[in-house]
């Protein structure tokens, strides 16, 4: 074998090693560029909404309607609720689609409910991957709660992110207070 094939030979040999080690270094950089790319897809994940329950109640003096929500921040980073609303879709006289927004009222506890539950205030503060569960209570209006058939309620609320997060019921049980 002469010394032009030994050369072609060690350049071979070190052609594959090199072949050998890019296919390695590939392997390893794809695998870390998706978890790089599922850890950044995990921070930037919502607020997940639950509604647990729905009770329509009232003081004797005025009537309230309270939501037993829970929500969850998905994401890995720590998210917040700024602002929650209450949004009745309802049909007019004319037949016609109107939209309330009312907000809610912190001072208040719902009737009889509260065992189970605690109050939710704002801000809503949740830290990665954590549950929050609770009573969010709102005041009716009189006119659109006796006048109006409600179609539809919406608890939305608005994250720190800006994102909205909603959750609604057609149905909505009423309770008796017992004092």
């Amino acid at each position: 074998m002469s010394l032009s094939d030994k050369i072609s030979l060690g350049a071979l040999c070190i052609a594959i090693m090199s072949l050998l080690f890019a296919f390695i270094s590939y392997r390893i950089s794809a695998k870390t560029f998706r978890l790089t790319k599922r850890e950044h897809q995990g921070k930037y994940l919502n607020i997940k909404p639950y509604l647990i329950d729905a009770k329509k109640w009232s003081d004797k003096k005025e009537d309230f309607i309270s939501f037993a929500i829970s929500y969850t921040n998905e994401a890995t980073t720590p998210n917040s609720l700024k602002t929650i609303e209450l949004q009745l879709e309802f049909y007019d006289g004319d037949n016609l689609l109107k939209i309330a927004k009312i907000d809610p009222v912190f001072d208040v506890s719902p009737v009889n409910l509260t065992d189970k539950y605690k109050l939710l205030n704002l801000p809503v503060t949740l830290t990665g991957m954590e549950t929050q569960s609770g009573w969010i209570t709102f005041k009716l209006s009189q006119s659109v709660w006796k006048e109006f058939a409600i179609d539809v309620y919406r608890v939305n609320a608005v994250t720190a992110l800006d994102t909205s997060v909603s959750v609604e019921t057609h149905l909505v049980n009423t309770v008796k207070n017992e004092e």
